[in-house]
């Protein structure tokens, strides 16, 4: 299973962090950026998986695949911005990461922002439309 070879990736990289970082805090925090960096890039695959199986749902329910991108991209930028601000809590910045969290919300809602005006319009058409 994948998630024992994340476990176990996970385990190893902070036994490492765990064992330098009295001696070298610096090089404790790459190692805890590059072990994210390759658990990460261990589940990119099983993503784009993820990704054409919503395209393909779309497809199959007639959805705006513009909508499926949209929501594609907001997941992205909140796991993102997630990521980058614990990285810098590890490293002791919290003030630095309490403004990558609002800087991923402010990003989350931009990229809604289309989509939201666009079902505003619709349901103020349908609307229209119902009323004699």
């Amino acid at each position: 299973m994948k998630i024992l070879s994340i476990v176990a990736l996970a385990i190893i990289g902070v036994s490492f962090a765990m064992v330098i970082r009295p001696y070298r805090p610096e090089l404790a925090m790459i190692t805890a950026i590059v072990t994210s960096l390759i658990i990460i890039l261990y589940i990119t695959a099983d993503l784009s998986g993820i990704v054409t199986g919503l395209h393909g749902l779309a497809e199959r329910y007639a959805v705006n695949t513009e909508i499926i991108g949209v929501l594609i991209k907001i997941v992205g930028i909140a796991y993102l911005a997630q990521i980058g601000a614990k990285i810098c809590t590890d490293a002791g910045e919290s003030a630095i990461a309490a403004k990558v969290e609002i800087c991923g919300r402010i990003l989350i809602l931009a990229s809604a922002m289309p989509t939201l005006i666009a079902t505003l319009g619709a349901a103020s058409a349908l609307l229209t439309s119902l009323t004699p």
